[in-house]
């Protein structure tokens, strides 16, 4: 039976038409394994209709099955039929396969050429140059339609091309064509969910909402994709609380899906709220929402966020095993990478191991996590730098199948949403050659990732991770001028990319973008002693709109105070730091205050920085008593910082020996309490210290044989007074033993008569 492929093709085709019915995606790696050995039976020819249930089932993440689809529909029927052609155009489409679409289109219209009078037959050659955002192409595309073929751009035409301007970041087009398709056509939901996308992207919230407004007013249907901006636009404003509401009251009115529960669950993970996501989880079982690859995914991240990398791991093998969803390198990455931040290397080797018998092509992502691990052990061994290597071939080699256009349907070919994803920790592996100091391979990856992004990403700047790495290798060289160079160049692209049209702020999903280039301009900033030149920058983003983490806070406090600008630290550090201040000895957090913490937004002041502001204050009060002006000013900071005074004030000796010591060397500049207490032995000469050396070890001495004596006089007197308390009872004991004694020698001496009673 197991040779006979007819049983397995009947097999197939009724249990696709079952899942098909129920939509269960835990039985879709099940179908994949049968169909996989249906099509290497000898004789096997899938009908139409299994290819498109399978097709169906595929689509869009399995890329192999959907690889092998293609093959055994030209293999068993010589080519695709109407249905086909239009899926696999659809599919490389969303892909962004420009070549791949050009290529199945032409054979699509060989043959069915009555369809060019349609508009629907230029539907994918427009979606293609809107999903890499190329608005020229797009805008030639339909030029071409109308002059060449005569045939009039429908809705469906004109939306493709507002979701080309949506991908683009372009407001004013975007708006303009809106307002354009209003005026010849009645804007459809699709319309207005593209517009509403661009707005709740970049956390424009009044925008999205009178967009959703207008759409009320025209009476256009609420659907899934202007949910997804409602509650996109929620996430990115930090309202999950108002996010969760609407999505269980439209998920109550049947307008749902996965992936709009999948963005909840995604942006609850990044703020550490696990049990959170374990709710979410439960509420889409209620409301019959299916778990995807996807939610797992978003699941795995949210655990490694809180360090449960052991429950991640469990959880991936568990989906190998028992196959409960289709599981791709990116969920092997997200748990290496959470294995190598923790410092569980062998996990990540582990993994990487399953990883390879799974896939043959290595994972980007994946294998910059094993580097990280392998820095860690080994940083000079040649395995480590060789890794380096390796990295930049596999880069190379996504450029070179880009450039190409392959036939390929793996997203890799084309969609630049696909291409980030799969390059997520680019920044992260050029900081690790960085800190191997090999700055060309460094450079070299760098160039390759615009390259990947191709010509329309190369306009757009660098990630804020992949800028911070660069300016720590020049940072590690001395070149301070690269460094501020580099930062004026991302501070202006960042500026353009994220200010408002009117007012001076920033969109909310751009607030936190100069985070980590900030963490190494500072550090320049303090090497160069220049504390005027950082107060300006952080005054100048501050004034812009964008936040800083807790990490960016803390250190720039810290230097600004080390260099001389103590009271601009003492206002932001009472201001944005104290409020969650617990003082120096705090009890020990909950589980869910800690999960909270690995939020680097949440803001917190740490030991150095309130140190850092402390030793100013303890100058101010040495001289407090000889200046009244000083008075003064210490009496204002108590007013003023009142946080902080008290923090001052309550600081105990230990805490203070403990912050100084475990930081010394940490930051620069930072003086340790070794350091200080050498700088003040400095002015003696050797004589004095040695008499000081001998004076205190005469006084070591002597202050051991105090206390030996002190404790072997008081052992003594313990001893006397146990001896003292035990006396009475021993005489007792004594003189009851005498009395018997005693009795018993009489009674020896004059025995007593035995006197028997005779009846």
């Amino acid at each position: 039976m197991c040779g006979d492929h007819s049983l397995y093709h009947d097999y197939l085709l009724e249990a696709v038409s079952r899942w098909q019915e129920t939509d269960l995606k835990s039985s879709a790696t099940w179908l994949a394994d049968i169909y996989k050995t249906y099509g290497d039976m000898p004789g096997a020819r899938p009908s139409i209709p299994l290819l498109r249930g399978m097709f169906d089932l595929f689509y869009p993440n399995n890329v192999a099955g959907l690889e092998q689809v293609y093959k055994d529909w030209h293999r068993a029927w010589g080519g695709l039929d109407r249905w086909g052609y239009e899926k696999f155009l659809k599919l490389y489409a969303t892909a962004g396969d420009v070549q791949a679409v050009r290529g199945l289109w032409k054979r699509y219209v060989a043959s069915y050429p009555e369809l060019l009078t349609r508009a629907r037959a230029f539907r994918s050659t427009m979606n293609v140059y809107a999903q890499v955002g190329d608005a020229a192409g797009a805008e030639r595309e339909l030029r071409l339609m109308k002059d060449k073929y005569g045939v009039r751009p429908d809705l469906d035409m004109w939306n493709i091309l507002l979701k080309c301007y949506a991908r683009t970041d372009d407001y004013q087009r975007v708006v303009s064509c809106f307002e354009e398709i209003c005026k010849m056509y009645r804007p459809d939901s699709y319309t207005y969910a593209h517009v509403m996308t661009m707005a709740a992207k970049k956390g424009d919230l009044e925008a999205t909402l009178a967009f959703f407004h207008r759409a009320q007013r025209d009476k256009v249907a609420l659907s899934k994709e202007i949910a997804m901006s409602l509650v996109t636009v929620c996430c990115q404003n930090d309202r999950l609380l108002d996010a969760e509401r609407i999505l269980t009251e439209l998920a109550a009115r049947g307008v749902t899906s996965t992936g709009i529960w999948n963005q909840l669950i995604n942006f609850n993970g990044k703020q550490g709220r696990l049990k959170k996501c374990y709710e979410l989880l439960q509420l889409m079982k209620s409301f019959n929402v299916a778990w995807d690859h996807q939610t797992h995914e978003f699941l795995l991240r949210a655990l490694v966020k809180v360090n449960q990398v052991h429950p991640a791991y469990r959880l991936l093998r568990s989906a190998i095993q028992e196959k409960v969803f289709p599981v791709g390198p990116e969920h092997f990455a997200i748990v290496m990478a959470g294995a190598a931040r923790t410092g569980d290397f062998s996990l990540v080797e582990m993994v990487a191991a399953q990883l390879a018998r799974a896939y043959e092509s290595a994972d980007f992502n994946a294998h910059t996590a094993l580097m990280d691990a392998a820095f860690h052990k080994a940083p000079t061994s040649h395995r480590t730098r060789g890794m380096g290597k390796e990295l930049i071939d596999m880069l190379r080699a996504m450029r070179d199948r880009r450039q190409e256009g392959d036939m390929s349907i793996a997203p890799v070919a084309g969609d630049l949403t696909a291409l980030r994803k799969q390059t997520k920790h680019i920044g992260r592996a050029i900081r690790l050659l960085v800190e191997l100091r090999d700055f060309s391979s460094a450079e070299e990856l760098a160039n390759l990732y615009a390259g990947v992004m191709g010509k329309h990403g190369q306009g757009e700047p660098l990630p804020p991770e992949v800028v911070s790495a660069l300016m720590l290798g020049y940072l590690k060289d001395r070149k301070y001028r690269q460094i501020h160079k580099m930062w004026a160049r991302t501070l202006d692209g960042v500026l353009a990319r994220s200010r408002r049209q009117l007012g001076a702020a920033v969109f909310p999903a751009h607030q936190y973008d100069l985070a980590r280039p900030l963490l190494v301009v500072a550090r320049a900033f303090r090497q160069q002693n220049n504390g005027e030149g950082l107060l300006e920058c952080i005054r100048r983003i501050t004034a812009a709109g964008f936040k800083l983490t807790r990490s960016n806070w803390n250190l720039v406090v810290q230097y600004l105070a080390e260099m001389g600008q103590w009271e601009p630290a003492m206002e932001w550090c009472e201001k944005m730091l104290m409020p969650r201040w617990r003082g120096w000895r705090p009890p020990r957090r909950s589980l869910h205050e800690r999960r909270l913490l690995q939020n680097t937004r949440v803001l917190q002041a740490s030991r150095a920085a309130v140190l850092s502001l402390q030793r100013q204050w303890l100058k101010l009060r040495k001289l407090a008593a000889w200046s009244p002006a000083v008075s003064a000013k210490l009496a204002q900071v108590e007013r003023l910082y009142p946080r902080l005074h008290h923090a001052f004030v309550t600081t105990d000796y230990e805490s203070l020996t403990r912050v100084w010591e475990g930081s010394g060397g940490g930051g620069v500049g930072h003086t340790s309490l070794r350091r200080a207490a050498a700088e003040l032995l400095r002015p003696f000469s050797h004589k004095e210290l040695r008499a000081m050396e001998k004076s205190l070890v005469r006084r070591q001495k002597s202050d051991s044989k105090a206390r030996l004596e002190r404790k072997t006089a008081g052992f003594e007197a313990a001893q006397t007074r146990a001896h003292d308390a035990q006396a009475p009872a021993q005489a007792r004991a004594r003189a009851k033993r005498a009395r018997e004694a005693k009795r018993k020698r009489d009674e020896a001496a004059n025995p007593q008569e035995i006197t028997i009673a005779i009846p």
